[in-house]
């Protein structure tokens, strides 16, 4: 049961990793004024939330 409870805590700290990630991200693109450079923030944005859904959602 603890183990069960420790990767529950270590999931939740990732997701929420993942989460300020994306939201720094999300800020960064829309302070930027290069196409190119917003282009690329937004693909790793995907990823990021992608990468969130599949390791956190069941």
């Amino acid at each position: 049961m603890g183990e069960s409870l420790k990767e529950a805590v270590e999931q939740t700290q990732q997701r929420e990793k993942l989460e300020k990630q994306i939201a720094q991200l999300k800020a960064k693109m829309k302070k930027g004024k290069q196409l190119g450079r917003q282009m690329e923030l937004r693909r790793e944005i995907m990823r990021l939330e992608k990468e969130s859904v599949t390791h956190f959602e069941h």
